[in-house]
This record gives structure tokens, sequence and C-alpha cells, in this order.
């Protein structure tokens, strides 16, 4: 029987993330442990997992130290990220760690993260290749008052929709532009919100894509979503 032992990071309530790779594991036939790490010994997920770790913060200068020793103990096999904070750190070190370890880690390459985290990049990258986007209010925009409200203001990179409003007045755009960190303005469009899932190998050719509408979200992750079919 062939052992992959798989480490997810930031396990926090992923509970259901857990399983599924537990009852995948099952399914194919396969040994090896699920293994799950955070910063808190409050997590659920650590819990259903076969075993877990508490390491260090994303920003501790001993993160990938840490990372690493985890993976010698346990012989991960694959390491999942789950949170958009850890991606830049890991896509940063990962020929350090898969060199040290039996590990791949599962992340993008760096050009493609660093247009995901930062939305200026994101912006420029729709709007470059014929994707449609609200539009970018800009400090001179503010500065002469050229937009309309409502707008929407978030942190430049920012994750889990913290510190993300609906701005409906001059009153709460002076205010947000002082309170929100790195703030980027930009129109307020609304509508159906889509997460287009897509499995990759790792080569990053597409095996399924599968567009899910999300109904309602907690944290800035679907609590309640549905999958559609969309062919388009």
């Amino acid at each position: 029987m062939k052992n992959i032992n798989v480490l997810i990071l930031s396990a926090g309530r992923r509970v259901e993330l857990v399983r599924c790779f537990k009852e995948a594991r099952e399914s194919l036939g396969l040994g090896g442990k699920v293994v799950a790490a955070d910063i808190s010994n409050t997590a659920p997920a650590i819990y259903h997992a076969d075993k877990y770790h508490i390491i260090p913060k994303i920003s501790a200068d001993d993160f990938i130290e840490s990372l690493i020793n985890v993976c010698k103990e346990e012989n991960i096999h694959l390491i999942v990220p789950t949170i958009d904070t850890e991606l830049q750190k890991l896509s940063d070190n990962k020929k350090r760690i898969e060199l040290n370890t039996s590990a791949k880690v599962l992340v993008s390459r760096e050009e493609v993260i660093k247009i995901c985290r930062d939305k200026y990049n994101t912006q420029d990258f729709f709007e470059n290749n014929g994707f449609g986007m609200p539009r970018l209010i800009s400090k001179v925009d503010i500065q002469n008052k050229n937009y309309e409200f409502p707008l929407f203001i978030k942190p430049l990179n920012g994750s889990s929709s913290i510190n993300t409003f609906k701005v409906n007045s001059e009153k709460e755009l002076e205010f947000f532009l002082e309170y929100v960190p790195e703030p980027i303005v930009q129109g307020f469009i609304e509508g159906d919100e889509f997460t287009i899932d897509v499995f990759t190998d790792f080569n990053s050719k597409p095996i399924t894509i599968v567009p899910r509408q999300r109904l309602s979200t907690r944290g800035g992750e679907v609590a309640k979503g549905i999958t559609k079919k969309i062919e388009r």
C-alpha cells in the first residue's frame, strides 16, 4: 500500500477539508496521514486530523524552518496552504522546502501570486486581458471628486473580506480612507458572485473547472453555495 502524508496549513475551521483528504485516502486505498498545522490549539480542524502541530505565524522568522522540521518528522509528501497570506512566503521558499524534505509545495509560481496578492496588479492583469472590471478610483480621482457613489473600499493586500466596506457618502469615504490599511477604492458592482474552482495537475494543466455560485459567506469563505454547469 502506497503511503502519502499530507500537511494542511492554517487548518482553522476547515474540518470538512481535513475529512475530505481522509475520505479520499480511504477511497483510493492509500495509506499515510493527514496532518494539520495551525498557530492555535483551539483550531477545531486539528482535532479531526490524524496528527497535528502548532507552528509559528507566517510572519515569524522561524516559520519556514518550523515547517521543514514538521515535514521531516512526519515524512510529508504534500503541503497544502489554505489562506492567501501564506502563498508568497511558500512560493519564495518552495525550492528550499523541497530540497530539504520529501514534500511538494502545492503553490503557484511567484509571478502568478504577485498578480493575485496585489490588487493593483490584479486590476492591471484583468484590464490588459479583456476582463470586465469595476472602475479603479485613483488618488487623483479622489482629490478631484471624480467618482459616483456607491463605492467599494478594501485593503490592497487583504484577505477573508476583512476591512472591506461599501461606501455610500463623502463622510464614509473620508472615514474609511483613514480606517482601512493601504486602501484601494473601486466602483461598487452588484450581482451574483461565482467562485471558479480549478483542479490542475502539477504542470498547471486544468483537469476540472467548476463554477460555484456563492450564496452566503463567512469570513470571506463560502458558507453556502451551489455548483452550476456553465460551459462558457
